[in-house]
């Protein structure tokens, strides 16, 4: 992943997209043992912009009238996840600054009543 070997190089959010696109606990038709995994709807990626590591289109159908499935690899999830973890990281500590500050006016005004 050495920068030297890329070009038009920008930040990436998957904020958005993992915000929006839920997460599912399912069994596999074809699983003759039926366990429960759990994954996403490819499909769903799409809708919100991850396309890379889903392959395919929704309910295309081959020139037999046979499903052409779609798939996911989950490993090229992890910029989009390791996106939205910076993301969310940086809005928490926002949000910890506000109630540190909030806390401190109302310690003010707390001293200042009972002045």
């Amino acid at each position: 992943s050495d920068y030297r070997l890329k070009t038009s190089i920008n930040h990436y959010s998957g904020y958005k997209a993992v915000k929006c696109v839920p997460s599912y606990k399912y069994i596999v038709k074809s699983d003759k043992d039926k366990k429960c995994q759990t994954g996403m709807m490819a499909h769903e990626l799409q809708k919100y912009g991850v396309f890379h590591g889903v392959t395919g289109e929704k309910d295309k159908i081959d020139s037999k009238g046979e499903p052409v499935y779609q798939t996911v690899d989950y490993s090229a999830l992890v910029p989009t996840l390791w996106s939205a973890l910076r993301e969310s990281i940086c809005k928490i500590e926002n949000l910890e600054n506000k109630i540190s500050e909030l806390e401190n006016c109302v310690n003010i005004i707390g001293q200042c009543v009972t002045e």
